[in-house]
Order: C-alpha cells, then structure tokens, then sequence
C-alpha cells in the first residue's frame, strides 16, 4: 500500500523555514500545505500533536489525503520534542512515540533547519527567548538528524547559504518526483 508523503519544515526561529517552505508550495504543483494554527482561537493554546488522541486523530486523517500530492507542514511533532523538552522543561516520552509512529506510517522527508549559536536574546513579532535557551535548542534540533544552515545571520545582516540551498531543493526534488514502492 502506497503511504503518505510529507515534507516537513523543522527548526528554530528565524532560520528561512518559511521561504523554503514557500519555494516548495510555489515550484511543485502537487505540494499542499497542511497547516495548523500556532495558538486554539478560544484558549489561546498552543497546538500541539502530544497525546494519544492526537495522534489518532491524525493517523486516522492523513491515509485519506490524495496519493497524488506532497503535503508539506511548517514544524509539527519535532518541534513539539524540542520545545516542550528544552523550553516548556516537558517530559517528551510520548511525543518521540508518536514522532516515530508517524515517520513509520508515512513517507516523511524532514528538512531540519538550525544555525550558529547567538550572542544576544532572541526576539521577533511573535516570541522572546534567552539567548542560553535557544542555544539549547539549536543543539536540540542537531541531535534528529541532518540539518541544514540555509540561512546564515550575521551582524551585516541575512546571507543564504546557496549551496546548502541547492542541497535541500535536490532532496525535496528526488523526494516529490519518487515513487515509493511501499
């Protein structure tokens, strides 16, 4: 039986997960985005995929997607691992149960974003980190796999890295274009 493809987006703040993110929905037709919201409209909480019922829920919606397309998710369980572990201070034994469970059940490229330590406290519109946290959780996102450095931020300002860029658009092009045989 032929599984879901997903391309998922993982890293921290400000390392280019969107743009990459946006050349994949623009350039490959088949690539649709699934697309949680940051925060529940009533609650204001964050969502999250940590528990048994999300899980379910999920893995019972995710085989009926169309065979046809490439959906591609701006973070989801990673992210999840990373910043309830290191930032919320969560246990996270059940998110890397269903972390693994959904790679298991689905054709799952992960595309993992990191950078260079920072020198100063994180801040942008939406978030605030210490500087020691999110150092943390740069090394955090390094210990799941192969990460990439698209985006480099230095005192001059953003720089991409092209090369490394070419290297993520061969791997999102071998993953869309591929058939899998399972």
């Amino acid at each position: 039986m032929k599984r879901t493809k997903f391309i998922i987006v993982e890293g921290v703040d400000g390392v280019g997960k969107s743009s990459v993110k946006n050349h994949i929905l623009k350039h490959y037709p088949q690539a649709i985005e699934v697309k949680f919201e940051k925060n529940l409209p009533i609650s204001g909480d964050l969502t999250r995929i940590n528990t048994e019922k999300d899980l379910m829920v999920l893995s019972t919606l995710f085989p009926m997607l169309s065979q046809n397309n490439v959906y591609v998710l701006d973070r989801f369980i990673l992210s999840n691992l990373v910043y309830d572990g290191v930032f919320r201070g969560e246990d996270t034994a059940m998110s890397m149960y269903y972390y693994k469970k959904f790679k298991e059940e689905n054709n799952v490229l992960e595309l993992i974003f990191t950078r260079d330590h920072i020198d100063e406290d994180f801040v942008d519109d939406r978030i605030a980190i210490p500087k020691d946290v999110f150092n943390c959780l740069i090394d955090e996102y390094k210990k799941y796999g192969p990460n990439h450095q698209v985006i480099s931020h230095t005192t001059d300002g953003i720089v991409s890295h092209e090369t490394e860029l070419k290297t993520v658009f061969d791997l999102v092009y071998k993953f869309v274009t591929t058939d899998f045989p399972f």
